[in-house]
């Protein structure tokens, strides 16, 4: 199998497991506690698991760990704060900048959603043969690798990605965790760091848009 096809597969794969996670793990929780609210969009999740993985992170380091700009960031910070999810206190050191702390009602929502995806996953793992589940412990290193890979190297012009191989720009370290969307009363990633329980490499989290709206009513 070449690389395309092997990184179509994959990619199909992983994002199958993902969507059926996620729909699996929302239901649950709404089954315990009712409609999850507020809903929230995929980079207000991102921003809260980085903030969760980096706390006191300032909104300059939140942009570039998000490869966002600035002011979109600022602007999510303002969103989850009147939410409630988010904590802004003023930097010590500058008072013009702040640091960036999970609220009690985000860290509960982040980690009902972690501890219910864990649980729904480590139950369809009981139902695979010995072997197979032999096969998925020996790829995750490998997969490990390579969302280290994805998080470092360049981004390939459209006409470029059929045919080329981006090189990292830099040596793969601890990635960010990007995982799962939480919805209930419940990580984005940190480059350093990843809350226990994340068992799944970060690009495991990528999707739509739309998918990850209905995973998220958060």
């Amino acid at each position: 199998m070449d690389h395309q096809a092997l990184a179509d597969a994959l990619f199909a794969q992983l994002n199958g497991v993902r969507r059926v996670l996620r729909r699996r793990t929302r239901a649950s929780l709404e089954q315990i506690g009712g409609p999850v609210r507020p809903e929230l969009t995929p980079s207000q999740v991102e921003l809260l698991r980085l903030v969760e993985a980096a706390p006191g992170t300032g909104v300059g380091a939140a942009a570039q760990g998000l490869h966002l700009a600035g002011n979109s960031v600022s602007t999510l910070v303002n969103q989850l704060t009147e939410l409630g999810l988010l904590r802004r206190d003023r930097d010590p050191a500058d008072r013009r900048s702040a640091r960036l702390f999970l609220t009690p009602a985000a860290q509960s929502r982040l980690s009902a959603w972690r501890a219910a995806r864990v649980s729904h996953l480590a139950a369809a793992l009981a139902h695979l043969d010995p072997p197979d589940r032999e096969q998925l412990t020996a790829a995750i290193p490998a997969l490990s690798r390579l969302a280290d890979i994805l998080t470092t190297m360049d981004i390939p012009a459209a006409s470029d990605a059929a045919g080329a191989s981006p090189s990292p720009v830099a040596a793969p370290g601890t990635r960010k965790a990007a995982d799962e969307a939480p919805p209930g009363p419940s990580s984005v990633t940190a480059a350093s760091q990843r809350p226990a329980g994340d068992s799944l490499p970060s690009f495991l989290g990528n999707s739509t848009e739309r998918d990850e709206r209905e995973g998220a009513a958060r």
